[in-house]
């Protein structure tokens, strides 16, 4: 399989933030070169990883752990490589990890779907660009308690769509919002996060409104937009 990289951390978004995690980063995406407007993770779509077999995968996260057994697989899109990526699911559960996937749910939700702890698929909002592709009703169809449905919203038409999205879903499932961050170079962090300002707290607002988990990716507030962190 094509891997990225591989990096101890701890969580930065989602249901688990915070928690010590070993991330694997897969190499690739079924939405490239045209993928979503605001993808924070451009260096994972090309040909920069390297192919590891899945055991070897596992191998270097045992290394790594220091005894957490918690992996998050992310990508580019993990399920881009469905077959190698069922090889390393059922790899890491043998070794009684908690596994969770982050997906842009333009992919069909697979067959072994249940075998992961803890799935996060990311529907897309018309800001993204890709909204149109995402199955966002297959994935509103399967999620359990245990995973979580987010969105990435830049602007008022984003949220409207939120509201428009579930309005139409029967279920009730865990959402979290998550406030569009721009790219930028450290040393423009703090101006453009007070810039931004006024937008995450409208954000926070109408989660408070909806009863929905506002998501901030944590690992951005302390190190900025750097790698592996």
């Amino acid at each position: 399989m094509r891997v990225r990289e591989i990096f101890k951390s701890l969580q930065g978004e989602g249901i688990d933030v915070c928690l010590p995690t070993v991330f694997v980063r897969l190499e690739g995406c079924n939405l490239h070169p045209n993928g979503c407007s605001w993808c924070d993770t451009p260096y994972a779509q090309g040909n920069g990883g390297r192919e590891v077999v899945s055991s070897e995968v596992v191998n270097l996260v045992e290394r790594l752990s220091n005894g957490c057994k918690r992996v998050c697989i992310t990508g580019g899109e993990p399920l881009y490589q469905l077959l190698d990526l069922e090889d390393l699911v059922d790899r890491f559960k043998f070794r009684d990890y908690f596994v969770e996937i982050f997906t842009n749910a333009t992919l069909e939700p697979p067959s072994w779907f249940l075998f992961v702890d803890s799935w996060v698929p990311d529907i897309k909002c018309p800001s993204s660009g890709v909204h149109r592709q995402c199955l966002k009703g297959r994935w509103l169809e399967v999620v359990r308690d245990c995973d979580l449905v987010k969105f990435v919203v830049s602007n008022q038409e984003d949220l409207d769509y939120v509201s428009e999205t579930l309005r139409d879903s029967s279920r009730h499932v865990p959402i979290a919002l998550s406030p569009m961050f721009p790219n930028c170079p450290d040393s423009q962090f703090g101006e453009v996060l007070m810039s931004r300002r006024r937008w995450l707290q409208t954000v926070w607002e109408f989660c408070v409104k909806h009863n929905y988990r506002y998501s901030f990716q944590v690992h951005k507030l302390v190190y900025g937009n750097r790698r592996r962190v």
